[in-house]
């Protein structure tokens, strides 16, 4: 049996694993018309179980399967990130993996099988941020293509000042009410309640503060204008991305696709946990993302104003494993987790994130004025 094969099935009973296997080959040879001859399990798979499935013929695609709890809440994630990967390619764009077929009901989805690398933090060059920007482009574009009516906000999209404030109070009340009563735990409280909150109230206070003297100013509610909007991946970054052998780097992960605010797109990256590039590097992203985006006065100070809260969000999001839905899912996607484990190394991340908030570094990163 192959290694893969046979490490997966060491992780969960094996029945479990030969019955999700046998539904995955039923289902592409149904979707195909062709006859699987392989079926290999991936380990790169965050929230989902991905397979590389080999046919007779030696065409190959790569199966995701999604968490089967999550069908009816939420976010369609299977739906939504088949569709926008059918959009790009609809577009010219193939930047991303060409759909092959979705099968909802059994929350399975396929895409053409792409061979590449996961790029590490030390591995980014210059090139692969203006490939990462260059990107930015390409959303640009297509956000202005007249085939943009049936696409939905992003997960966690923030379409006005109170969202950004809506999002992290949400998570926050969501996690205190869903944190479990077991002793492993207890450190994720006690830093709630001591180290984030605090930082949090201090936070939202100048927040709110910036909002009231805005150069271009709107009521906290009310919604951001369409220039201000773009189709965004959601969860954009070098850990999505996978690196061909020609250098060429194809983006993934599209679950939480739709509209959100161009200045999150940004900071989300500046502040996202995988995205732990130097000074320089992100530095650079931040000049040309600001450049393909045609900066104007409105984005640059925009970008200043919604930075403050997004950094505290990462924190909760990388805490988010305590709701129980995420937590099976994280389970679901790696059997072997060792959750005591997987706590304590979660806790430190948001730790350290917190601790870049209050550093407040990522203010040097941002332009003083729109000549870049």
């Amino acid at each position: 049996m192959n290694n893969n094969i046979d490490n997966f099935l060491t992780k969960q009973s094996n029945s479990n694993v030969q019955s999700e296997i046998n539904l995955i080959a039923k289902t592409a040879e149904e979707e195909t018309g062709k006859k699987v001859s392989i079926i290999c399990p991936l380990d790169q798979g965050g929230n989902n179980r991905l397979f590389k499935v080999s046919f007779k013929d030696d065409f190959s695609i790569m199966v995701k399967r999604f968490y089967l709890s999550d069908n009816c809440q939420d976010f369609p994630r299977a739906k939504t990130e088949y569709q926008a990967f059918k959009f790009f390619w609809d577009h010219g764009n193939h930047k991303v993996p060409q759909p092959i077929f979705i099968n909802l009901p059994n929350q399975i989805s396929a895409y053409q099988f792409v061979e590449g690398k996961i790029l590490q933090p030390d591995q980014i060059n210059e090139n692969m941020v203006s490939q990462l920007t260059n990107f930015i482009r390409d959303l640009t574009l297509l956000s202005k293509t007249n085939h943009t009516q049936k696409i939905g906000a992003a997960s966690d999209s923030c379409l006005s000042f109170s969202d950004y404030l809506h999002s992290i109070k949400k998570r926050f009340l969501r996690i205190q009410q869903e944190l479990p009563e077991d002793k492993n735990y207890l450190p994720i409280k006690i830093f709630l309640d001591k180290k984030f909150k605090p930082v949090w109230e201090k936070v939202e206070s100048k927040f709110m503060q910036q909002v009231s003297k805005m150069i271009f100013p709107i009521t906290l509610n009310q919604k951001f204008e369409k220039k201000e909007m773009i189709l965004s991946p959601s969860d954009f970054g070098f850990h999505n991305c996978l690196m061909q052998e020609d250098g060429q780097i194809i983006f993934l992960d599209f679950e939480y696709f739709g509209w959100d605010h161009q200045a999150k797109l940004i900071a989300d990256f500046l502040f996202h946990p995988a995205m732990e590039l130097s000074h320089q590097l992100k530095t650079q992203f931040v000049i040309q993302s600001l450049t393909e985006l045609k900066a104007s006065d409105l984005l640059v100070n925009r970008l200043k104003q919604v930075i403050a809260p997004v950094g505290p969000k990462w924190c909760l999001l990388i805490l988010n494993f305590c709701c129980s839905r995420v937590l099976g899912r994280k389970k679901y996607a790696n059997p072997s987790i060792k959750e005591e484990e997987f706590i304590f190394l979660q806790l430190q991340k948001a730790e350290n994130k917190l601790k870049q908030v209050v550093r407040g570094e990522i203010y040097e990163l941002l332009p003083s004025t729109t000549t870049i």
